[in-house]
């Protein structure tokens, strides 16, 4: 029989609102920008579920239903995919307790890798810690987590954060929002993706972003389809990439990638991993800030 467990509640309507941010260094050619009610919009992407999962066996079809949703937002402006393309982007369920738990999207590295943002997997400020305990995670895919035909993947069991990483967004330029997730066993039946190497994306260069996070923060029931869409790089700061036009990202996007295309290949490189947004609402032109993967490669 399958267990059936519930989550819900309103949990991750996250605006970080809730803790003031006197100060974060802005994207803006370096500029300073103050601002007291930051919206970590894109990163913790994470979002309230109410969900009946089954078993985890890898493409094993279940069912997830999304309730109390609060606040969120995925690619802004995207496209949905069917899970036709970038099927090896999937969504990270983590179970904080018996009524609330998050989403974030993470990319297939390895067959039995995961790369996704630090604070998807080690948050402690808000109880998120698969670094101590990976079971709470769980790894699903499809076009719709949030209805019928969600698909478990293998189960998470090692989950490892960039040494640079504080459990703390927002308020530190140093912090390096990355984690690696290890699965029980490969996924063989989605593509994997190559990382871009070289730090040598530039300004007006353009990619496309996926994820499974709402179509804005007005639309609150459009949380867990896969989407992508494509976005520009506005300018680069320190380790972070300002992404947006004609697409940006929100809640449920993060850990989800920033994928661009290397001169002379046909491959789609992993580039960025969506991080946190700089806007109250999330914007489709400016403001979704990715992690440089390029400037990580020793990692």
């Amino acid at each position: 029989m399958e267990e059936e467990r519930r989550f819900t509640g309103p949990f991750y309507r996250f605006r970080v609102t809730r803790r003031e941010r006197d100060k974060f260094v802005g994207f803006e050619k370096g500029a300073t920008r103050m601002r007291k009610k930051m919206v970590i919009a894109a990163l913790c992407l994470l979002i309230a579920w109410a969900a009946a999962l089954g078993g985890c066996d890898d493409g094993a079809n279940g069912s997830v239903e999304m309730e109390n949703a609060g606040t969120f937002q995925g690619i802004v402006g995207g496209t949905e995919t069917g899970y036709e393309t970038f099927k090896g982007v999937i969504g990270l369920y983590y179970s904080i307790n018996a009524t609330g738990g998050a989403l974030c999207t993470a990319t297939l590295i390895d067959p039995q890798v995961l790369l996704t943002a630090g604070h998807c997997v080690y948050y402690p400020g808000d109880g998120i810690d698969a670094v101590a305990d990976p079971s709470k995670l769980m790894a699903i895919g499809g076009a719709n987590v949030s209805g019928a035909g969600v698909i478990h993947y293998p189960d998470p069991v090692e989950v490892v954060i960039n040494p640079a990483w504080t459990g703390v967004i927002g308020t530190d330029m140093n912090a390096v929002d990355l984690a690696m997730v290890k699965l029980e066993s490969p996924i063989t039946t989605v593509e994997t993706y190559r990382l871009r190497e070289a730090d040598d994306v530039a300004e007006g260069d353009t990619g496309v972003i996926v994820g499974y996070g709402l179509l804005s923060s007005d639309e609150q029931n459009s949380a867990g389809i896969h989407r992508f869409g494509e976005t520009t790089v506005k300018n680069k700061i320190a380790h972070y990439l300002n992404l947006g036009d004609p697409t940006g990202t929100c809640q449920g996007d993060s850990g989800g990638p920033f994928f661009t295309k290397v001169d002379g290949d046909d491959y789609w490189r992993l580039t960025g991993v969506t991080s946190l947004g700089l806007s109250e609402t999330c914007s489709a032109t400016n403001g979704s800030v990715d992690e440089n993967v390029a400037q990580q490669w020793d990692w």
